[in-house]
């Protein structure tokens, strides 16, 4: 009877096993570009341990690598829901809102996700392109300044930057 509960020896090692299997096969998938294996993956590992955030936030990133925004947006915020100091899930709600074309939202959520750590340059490139999305083109210059200030080697900071310069007159 305790083996059928998971209480049994030898439960608990095998389903960590399998986690950590799950979770390696996932990450990579990812790495791979394989987003569908990766989502795969991450959902058996959600399943053996639904109350793991890094399991949800993998799972969240496949499933915007996978162009999933409505599901990645709902796994990041499950891993805010357990801890809404992450900010690599307000990173993700920020880049799905993006791409849905939500901008306000993906602004909200990607200063969030800055207000924790001011260096990662693409958190700052997505705000950037967050606020010119929103026609906040001289919130997304000074972001893109930031980018090429520190990151000499950003073609798509240098042009979306070049962009918002001539959509603000300033050529």
């Amino acid at each position: 009877t305790l083996l059928w509960f998971g209480c049994g020896p030898g439960t608990k090692s095998s389903s960590s096993d399998e986690f950590t299997r799950l979770m390696n096969v996932g990450k990579n998938s990812l790495e791979k570009g394989d987003a569908a294996k990766a989502i795969e993956s991450f959902a058996k590992a959600v399943a053996l341990d639904p109350a793991n955030p890094d399991v949800r936030l993998n799972l969240a990133n496949a499933c915007l690598l996978a162009g999933q925004s409505e599901n990645a947006l709902q796994h990041a915020q499950e891993v805010l829901n357990m801890n809404p100091n992450e900010p690599a899930a307000h990173y993700v709600i920020g880049c799905a809102n993006l791409r849905l074309s939500q901008f306000e939202p993906a602004v909200q959520a990607l200063q969030t996700a800055k207000s924790f750590d001011r260096s990662v340059n693409a958190v700052s490139f997505q705000l950037g392109r967050a606020f010119q999305g929103w026609g906040r083109f001289d919130d997304a210059l000074r972001e893109f300044e930031e980018v090429v200030q520190w990151e000499t080697n950003h073609p798509a900071a240098f042009y979306t930057l070049s962009q918002v310069l001539i959509r603000l007159g300033r050529t």
